[in-house]
C-alpha cells in the first residue's frame, strides 16, 4: 500500500518530504509518474508515498519578467513551443515525440527522467539556464550546468521548482536524426550555440551516448576544424552502438552537424 499527498504549495510539498522521511519512510515527489510508475511495476522502485506536485500554481505558467523567461516546471512542451516568448525553443521541442505526446510531456518530466535522451534539456544547458529548486530551507537557486552530469543530480529532499532564461535573439542549431520516423527516439541530437563574440562553443547532444552529453569549448583562437577536431575527440569514447547505429556512425553524424554549423559560423 502506497500513501498519496497532494501539495499546493512549495512549502507543503517539502515539509510533507521531511515528515515522511523522519519517519524512515521512502517518499518520492510526483508529477507525471510515467517512469516512477514503470520501475515500480519492474519491482526496480520501492515506494511508500506520492507528493503530488500537480497542485502547485505556479509551476504550471510561463512568466515573462523584463528579459527574463521563468518556466514551471510542469509546463508542457507544446505550451512553450505555442508561447510567443519562447519561439527560439520550438525547432529543438517541436523534434521532440509528436503532438499528442508533447500536450502531457513537461519540461521538468523531460529534464529530471532516467530515460536516455531528456533532448529538452539541451538548450537550456546552452542557454546556461538557471533553476529554482525547493528545499527544507527555502527556493534555492543553481546553474542547471552545475547539476547536470549526465542527470539532473538534486539535493536529497528536494525537487526543481521553476527554470530561469534570458530572452535568446541568437540563434539555436538544431539537427534530429533517427532511424525510421519524424517522431521516434533519436540516433543523434545536436544541439550547438555560440555567444555573440563566438569566443566559446556550446555543444548538447542526445541520442549518441546513454545519457545527454553537453560542453563548452574555448575557441582560442583556432580555426572552425580545429574546434571541430577538439570537441569530437572529447566525445568519441562515449559514442555507444546499439541496434539502431554504430558508434561510428553515431560519430560520423557528429561531425557532419559540427560542420555543417562552425564552418559558417566561426
Amino acid at each position: 500500500m502506497m500513501d498519496y499527498y497532494k501539495a499546493e504549495t512549495p512549502e507543503e510539498a517539502v515539509g510533507q518530504m521531511g515528515q515522511l522521511t523522519d519517519e524512515g519512510l521512502q517518499a518520492v515527489y510526483y508529477a507525471g509518474g510515467t517512469e516512477i510508475v514503470t520501475n515500480i511495476r519492474k519491482g526496480a522502485l520501492k515506494v511508500d508515498a506520492f507528493i503530488d506536485l500537480k497542485g502547485i500554481p505556479e509551476m504550471h505558467l510561463i512568466e515573462v519578467k523584463d528579459d527574463k523567461i521563468i518556466l514551471g516546471a510542469n509546463v508542457t512542451l507544446n505550451q512553450i513551443i505555442e508561447h510567443p516568448e519562447t519561439a527560439f525553443l520550438k525547432p529543438i521541442l517541436d523534434k521532440i515525440a509528436d503532438h499528442t505526446v508533447r500536450n502531457v510531456l513537461t519540461l521538468g518530466g523531460n529534464i529530471c527522467g532516467r530515460l536516455p535522451y531528456r533532448e529538452a534539456v539541451l538548450p537550456l544547458l546552452a542557454l546556461d539556464a538557471d533553476i529554482e529548486v525547493c528545499a527544507q530551507e527555502g527556493v534555492e537557486i543553481y546553474k542547471l550546468r552545475d547539476l547536470f552530469d549526465k542527470r539532473l543530480k538534486l539535493p536529497k529532499g528536494t525537487f526543481l521548482y521553476r527554470i530561469h532564461l534570458l530572452k535568446n535573439r541568437n540563434t539555436l542549431f538544431s539537427r534530429r536524426e533517427t532511424e525510421h520516423t519524424a517522431v521516434d527516439y533519436p540516433i543523434l541530437h545536436t544541439v550547438l550555440y555560440s555567444d555573440d563574440k563566438k569566443r566559446t562553443v556550446f555543444m548538447g547532444i542526445s541520442g549518441f551516448a546513454a545519457f545527454p552529453i553537453y560542453s563548452v569549448v574555448d575557441r582560442k583562437e583556432e580555426t572552425a576544424e580545429a574546434v571541430v577536431k577538439r570537441m569530437l575527440q572529447e566525445v568519441e569514447s562515449l559514442a555507444k552502438s546499439d541496434d539502431r547505429a554504430g558508434a561510428d556512425y553515431r560519430l560520423n553524424l557528429l561531425q557532419v552537424h559540427l560542420n555543417e554549423w562552425l564552418g559558417g559560423k566561426l
